[in-house]
């Protein structure tokens, strides 16, 4: 017998995908997982930009106060007007000054009187006394010569006086001449403070 032809079958048309017409559910499902998350991002950078914002204000006016107050220097405080007492307003009263009296002039000494009056009669006044004080005396000139030097270190001004006491030539040292008493007493106590004791007075 003649084997028959095998039927052959009916072509089957192709599955239609799901999701050719609309969009597929787990797509949709995808992307409303990630809005929120997209929506979170942007607000947590527009939250920190603005806080940067802020700082940024904040410092500038920290700045200005600052720069304010370095230009302008403190003004002093005078609040002695208020700590003032009431009875300060009014000044004690001033006492007058005293009357100074001139100073004494000392009178001039005798001798000076002597002598102007015998100017005025025509006379020749007499001459002034000079005053002296003998510092020592000695045999041999060059201790003379010695005491001289020390003394003239001290300022005084001295010469040496050659005196003959029986055959035995002296030399004496004077200091002077005073023009007044009063000079000599000084300077024989300024002497005497520096250990010259002897000191010998002498009125010519």
């Amino acid at each position: 017998m003649a084997n028959k032809p095998a039927r052959r079958g009916k072509r089957r048309s192709p599955a239609k995908t799901a999701g050719t017409g609309r969009g597929s559910p787990s797509l949709w499902i995808v992307l409303l997982c990630l809005l929120p998350v997209v929506v979170l991002v942007w607000f947590l950078m527009q939250l920190e930009a603005g806080r940067d914002e802020v700082r940024r204000v904040d410092a500038v006016r920290q700045r200005k106060p600052a720069a304010q107050t370095a230009q302008k220097p403190a003004e002093p405080k005078y609040d002695f007007y208020k700590k003032r007492p009431k009875d300060s307003t009014n000044p004690p009263p001033v006492s007058p000054p005293e009357p100074k009296t001139p100073p004494v002039k000392p009178a001039p000494p005798k001798t000076e009187v002597a002598r102007a009056d015998a100017a005025l009669r025509g006379e020749i006044p007499a001459p002034r006394p000079q005053y002296f004080l003998q510092a020592g005396s000695f045999r041999k000139s060059k201790e003379a010569e010695r005491l001289r030097a020390q003394l003239a270190l001290l300022g005084q001004i001295t010469r040496l006086e050659q005196g003959k006491v029986g055959r035995q030539i002296w030399h004496r040292v004077m200091i002077g001449p005073f023009e007044s008493a009063a000079q000599m007493t000084q300077a024989q106590n300024q002497l005497e403070q520096q250990g010259f004791k002897s000191l010998l007075p002498q009125q010519r």
